[in-house]
């Protein structure tokens, strides 16, 4: 008689563990899932965050590049013209949540670059414009190829099918 007892407890107590079980791979499964949304959603800011930064590179680039030939060339009427700092400055703080670190210090140094230019463009700094800017410029064009090559890990390509980029600075 006592076995018998036990006999009717047995669905009882598989419908129980069953249910332990479904709630535990339930919570797992949703918490995978989610996990694996938030990933895509960062990776989707970053890559939209980079495409702007990337425009407003080879924007910058192009300046430089334009001003440093004229400076080359000796032409006396060269001027500098105000370079884009605005993407940057708008989300620099997501930009360091999102990439690794040795990314970000390489866009900080770019872009302390660029602020060291403005100063000069501005008198604000000390020295000849055109020494200083002949320097400056440089070391920011191919500062702006280093941070560009970083986001080429980042930037694959559109869905279209064509390169992140056109007209790479030269």
């Amino acid at each position: 008689m006592a076995d018998s007892a036990w006999i009717v407890f047995l669905p009882l107590i598989g419908a129980i563990l069953g249910a332990v079980v479904g709630a535990f791979g339930g919570a797992m499964a949703n918490s995978w899932y989610r996990n694996r949304e938030t990933k895509k959603a960062r990776d989707e800011e970053r890559k939209a965050l980079l495409l702007l930064l990337d425009a407003e590179l080879d924007n910058n680039a192009k300046l430089l590049n334009t001003f440093y030939d004229d400076l080359m060339q000796d032409r006396q009427d060269t001027k500098l013209p105000p370079l884009d700092v605005g993407v940057w400055e708008g989300t620099r703080v997501q930009l360091a949540e999102l990439l690794p670190a040795d990314h970000v210090k390489a866009l900080v140094d770019h872009y302390a670059v660029l602020a060291d230019i403005e100063m000069v463009r501005r008198g604000q700094a000390p020295g000849s414009i055109r020494e200083v800017l002949i320097d400056i410029a440089d070391d920011a064009a191919s500062g702006s190829k280093r941070v560009r090559a970083r986001a080429d890990k980042y930037l694959k390509g559109q869905p279209d099918g064509q390169p992140a980029r056109r007209n790479r600075d030269k």
